[in-house]
């Protein structure tokens, strides 16, 4: 009895033993900074869905918040890191992770899942290819999806809806694959005009002109790169508080971190969980099985919309609406 004890003890300490000693490493580039809302959700669905077992290392370039003109510094610091500790796999956060990083990955031979890429992810790669040792998830707002909402809850006497967004990667990826890259698109009857800036200033300027006369509604797309007048980041939240405090017209986002009491009303907002759930479903595959998924398309987003902002805008919720919404206070 005790000698198969014994046995049995021993054999448990070598299974531990050697998947401790055969534990997958995976690197992590993050586009942006771990405290950016869209960045911890995706953080949030990956690591709440990858296997366990993975030792997770992150990278941040943080393009949200520094001059462009350091992203290449930066991408090569962490590619440095990348060559000395030679992970299993490496996973990119966002496009700018992707643009800078993705070629040099796939070279080195490493296999690559990106998520949250705006941009077509075959411009990041020679002879506009997406490599064989590549998978990953595509972020499309859905656009017509959130304007047939719009319709649904504010009155349309102009058919006209205002889009306003920064200057960075995101906005212009948006406005080249979503935008059609126009100032001003015709959908399903509405007109929709884009503001795009990088200065705090002018995103301000835009937003006091705004009134139901001109508008019957603005949208805030991705803002994190807006810029005040001595060049330094301003926070996401002060950026959707304040617009919604002086726009004369319900604002609307497609990201769930932008609305709520104080933000904008909702939208049919895009899940950066789902984004950081779906690359890490893919990385198990591909670390279990060897074989990459196709390129994921994500759903429909959710609908998010804040009780306090449809009190505040005075709009009533259809109930069919309602049953189908995640209710913010």
């Amino acid at each position: 009895m005790r000698i198969n004890l014994v046995v049995s003890s021993l054999m448990i300490l070598f299974t531990l033993c050697s998947s401790l000693a055969y534990a997958k490493n995976i690197t992590i580039i993050d586009s942006y900074h771990s405290s950016y809302p869209w960045g911890k959700a995706e953080r949030q669905g990956l690591e709440e869905t990858i296997n366990p077992s993975y030792k997770l290392t992150y990278y941040e370039m943080d393009t949200k918040r520094i001059d462009k003109d350091l992203f290449q510094a930066i991408a090569d610091e962490i590619w440095s890191n990348i060559v000395t500790n030679r992970p299993d796999l490496v996973v990119t956060m966002d496009d700018n992770a992707l643009k800078y990083l993705g070629q040099r990955i796939v070279n080195a031979g490493f296999p690559l899942v990106f998520l949250g890429v705006n941009n077509d992810p075959r411009t990041y790669f020679d002879n506009h290819e997406l490599p064989n040792n590549v998978a990953g998830v595509l972020e499309r707002p859905p656009l017509k999806q959130n304007l047939n909402l719009i319709s649904q809850l504010v009155p349309t006497l102009n058919k006209r809806v205002l889009i306003m967004m920064d200057s960075g990667t995101t906005s212009n990826s948006i406005r080249l694959h979503t935008l059609d890259d126009k100032d001003v698109i015709d959908v399903d009857g509405t007109t929709l005009e884009v503001f795009m800036t990088n200065s705090f200033s002018e995103w301000k300027s835009r937003v006091t002109t705004l009134n139901r006369d001109n508008y019957d509604a603005l949208v805030i797309g991705s803002y994190a790169s807006l810029r005040d007048n001595n060049n330094q980041q301003v926070p996401d939240d002060t950026v959707s508080e304040w617009t919604c405090i002086h726009s004369g017209i319900p604002v609307f986002t497609f990201w769930q971190h932008g609305a709520g009491k104080g933000k904008a009303m909702g939208g049919i907002a895009v899940s950066g969980y789902f984004q950081g759930a779906s690359a890490a479903k893919a990385v198990n595959q591909i670390l279990t099985s060897g074989k990459f998924p196709y390129v994921e398309v994500p759903e429909i987003g959710e609908v998010i919309l804040s009780e306090e902002e449809l009190s505040r805008w005075g709009i009533e919720l259809p109930n069919f609406i309602r049953k189908r919404s995640i209710m913010l206070e």
